[in-house]
Formats: C-alpha cells, sequence, structure tokens
C-alpha cells in the first residue's frame, strides 16, 4: 500500500516538474514578442476633389434702347465670380446660341455680329459700316487670367505679355466655343472675378433698315477645373 502511495506521489511531483518546464519553456518562446518593442508602420491617406463654383452677380443684361434711324450706341456687362480649389485652375468659355447673336423676338430680324480687323479689335471701331453691329469683349481683376487674345499692349489685341486696358480688345459672338479665360492655380478664398462686356452700335440711317423690336442674344458661360 505505501508503494503504491509513493508511486502516486512520484507521479504528481514529476507532473509538476513537468508542468513547470513547460511552463519556462512557453515563456522563453513568447517573450521576445512581449518582452521587446515592435514597429508598425501605416498610412492615412485623404483625398479632396477638386470643386468649383459658379457665382453670377449680375442679372440679365438689357441695354439702353437705340433709336433706329438716327442711331446710339448702347453699353452693357455682366459679370462672373468663380472659386476653385483646384490646383491646376480653371478655364472658362463664352458661346452664343445664334450664329447671328442677336436675333429679333418676333418676325425675324438681326443685329448683325461685330466684324474685327484684328484679332480682335483694340478698339470698338464700326464707323466704316453702314449696319447695326453688336460685339463683346472681356476684362478680368487678375489680367493674367484672360487668355491671350483679350490681352493687349495699348496698340494691338492678342499680345502674351499685354494688359487689360479698359474696353479694348472687342470681338465678333460665336455660336461656337469662344476661351475666355485660364488660369494654373487655385483661386483666393473670395474667387476670380471676371466682366463680359456688350456693346451695341447703330450708325444714322443704318443700311439695311433695323426693324423695329426686341432683340436677345442668348450667352453661356462654361467654367471647368483644369
Amino acid at each position: 500500500m505505501e508503494f503504491i502511495k509513493e508511486n502516486q506521489f512520484v507521479s504528481a511531483f514529476i507532473a509538476s516538474v513537468l508542468t513547470v518546464a513547460v511552463g519556462l519553456m512557453m515563456f522563453v518562446v513568447l517573450e521576445p514578442s512581449v518582452g521587446h518593442a515592435v514597429d508598425d508602420v501605416f498610412v492615412v491617406e485623404q483625398i479632396i476633389i477638386g470643386e468649383i463654383s459658379f457665382l453670377a452677380t449680375s442679372t440679365d443684361v438689357t441695354l439702353a434702347d437705340i433709336n433706329g434711324l438716327t442711331g446710339g450706341v448702347s453699353n452693357g456687362s455682366y459679370e462672373v465670380v468663380v472659386t476653385t480649389n483646384d490646383a491646376d485652375g480653371y478655364a472658362m468659355t463664352l458661346s452664343f446660341e445664334d450664329a447671328v447673336a442677336m436675333q429679333r423676338d418676333t418676325g425675324g430680324g438681326v443685329i448683325a455680329n461685330y466684324s474685327p480687323v484684328g484679332i480682335p479689335d483694340i478698339s470698338f471701331d464700326p464707323d466704316t459700316e453702314v449696319f447695326g453691329q453688336f460685339a463683346f469683349t472681356v476684362s478680368a481683376d487678375n489680367i493674367s487670367d484672360l487668355v491671350q487674345r483679350f490681352r493687349n499692349d495699348g496698340v494691338v489685341c492678342n499680345d502674351a505679355g499685354g494688359g487689360d486696358a479698359i474696353a479694348s480688345c472687342w470681338d465678333a459672338p460665336s455660336s461656337g466655343i469662344i476661351p475666355i479665360v485660364n488660369t494654373s492655380s487655385a483661386t483666393s478664398a473670395s474667387g476670380a472675378t471676371t466682366t463680359i462686356h456688350f456693346r451695341i452700335d447703330v450708325p444714322n440711317n443704318p443700311v439695311p433698315a433695323i426693324p423695329t423690336g426686341t432683340y436677345h442674344a442668348t450667352a453661356t458661360l462654361t467654367a471647368t477645373v483644369n
């Protein structure tokens, strides 16, 4: 009986020793991962999408009345503020709905598009023509925003290093896409202002005569990020 008890004691002792030994071995194996510093490098990524806003600070343009026989000149303008966070800036274009932009509302009749001699004309000069004409030009708070076509050196337009003299570089309306602004960086928080100027000149006793009535030119400005 004592022999059996001694065997049970020995077996229990051996089991305890084995348990401790296994525990020590596991600690030795696991210890490097719990006892030393480890690094885990990761990146947080955020994409900011380029956006553009378009704020027209003017309503539809209403020009002053012009007498059909004795003639006259009428001016108007349309102003827009563009804001973008796009690092490459934005481009803006202008187009008119009709090939001859200024159309009479009812019964037919048009006011002819301006016919610039230059590219475009530094000044609005329809004196050599005997018919009424409709023209436009563009100015910007930031001269560098204007496409080359609307910059001038005070003598001619389409000057890459030119400025933006008031009421200069008059051009013909077109139903095609007319680039007017192109920038290469984001705008300030207050945006960039562009103004489209319009002018109609009717000479004394125009030929052909311009029928009485209301005339409209429908124009579209489009701004897109570069």
